[in-house]
């Protein structure tokens, strides 16, 4: 399930044979969501099924944070006094959770700690239950759009957007999140003709994607990016990808997830609601892995 500022998706994904395939999947205006997924499970008679949650870019914020020096058992005790400064000028009571980057700029060693209202989570999980699911995992966009994505040693960037949303930008390693941003100004990227993008809008765009990539490459240190993948829901978004792919020289490919469907074209689908069911699916297994 994901949860975006206007749009509530549910999907089910089933396994056969290692394949995930999407069974079902539903989207309904985010004003009405909990009722919408009690009624959504009951009718599809998937209660019991296991949940995992992706919460949009508008109900959260991530910082770097330093990360204090104790061992890890003590390490959210620690993080809990510059998340209460953080959140002083919220009159919303505030929860957090917190990841790792996998690559630092040099001299620094921070951690990434995601701040969201409490009643949000509380509403998460009363929903969830109500509906008879069991609630894995919540997490924040950046970290399930690493779900969808194949494991490679070669850094990629990914480009997923919404009609009329940000877009959310990426770049993935060996399954890891190392960098990601959300890009303004390009809400209404999928409005533009073939010939107004030419206008300067692509110009704009891909100074954005180049200058993400030179801090990944020298502020990270990383071998350069070789390669973007991308969804933006647009009717001329073949030729967006086209003239970024012109204007940087990089392979740009459409974002084609390793899924089968039952239930339409994936391309129209919320990839965080899939990466969402797919970390689910595949923290459950780790665990029954690491039992047996």
């Amino acid at each position: 399930m994901s949860l975006s500022e206007d749009t509530a998706s549910f999907c089910a994904i089933t396994h056969h044979q290692s394949q995930p395939n999407i069974a079902l999947y539903h989207e309904v205006p985010t004003i009405q969501w909990q009722k919408e997924l009690v009624n959504w499970v009951n009718k599809n008679k998937i209660g019991n099924a296991l949940c995992g949650v992706s919460i949009g870019t508008h109900a959260y914020n991530v910082y770097q944070v330093e990360k204090p020096q104790v061992p890890d058992n003590e390490l959210r005790q620690a993080l809990s006094w510059p998340v209460k400064e953080m959140s002083s000028g919220d009159n919303r009571e505030m929860t957090f959770d917190y990841f790792d980057s996998p690559a630092q700029v040099a001299g620094r060693n921070n951690v990434n700690v995601s701040l969201v209202a409490k009643e949000d989570i509380d509403a998460i999980i009363t929903a969830t239950m109500d509906a008879g699911l069991q609630l894995t995992t919540i997490s924040v966009e950046e970290l399930t759009n690493c779900e969808i994505l194949p494991v490679t040693e070669e850094p990629v960037m990914t480009l997923l957007q919404r009609a009329g949303e940000e877009i959310q930008l990426a770049i993935i390693k060996s399954g890891a999140l190392y960098f990601s941003r959300s890009l303004k100004g390009f809400e209404n990227l999928g409005s533009f003709s073939i010939e107004e993008l030419k206008m300067g809008v692509m110009d704009s765009l891909t100074v954005q994607l180049q200058r993400s990539m030179d801090y990944f490459e020298g502020q990270l240190r990383q071998a350069p990016v070789r390669k973007i993948l991308f969804n933006i829901e647009a009717s001329n978004s073949t030729a967006i990808g086209q003239q970024i792919a012109d204007i940087m020289r990089l392979d740009v490919e459409p974002f084609e997830l390793d899924v089968t469907s039952e239930v339409g074209a994936i391309s129209g689908m919320n990839f965080q609601c899939i990466g969402a069911a797919l970390m689910a699916f595949n923290e459950q297994r780790n665990a029954t892995g690491s039992a047996a």
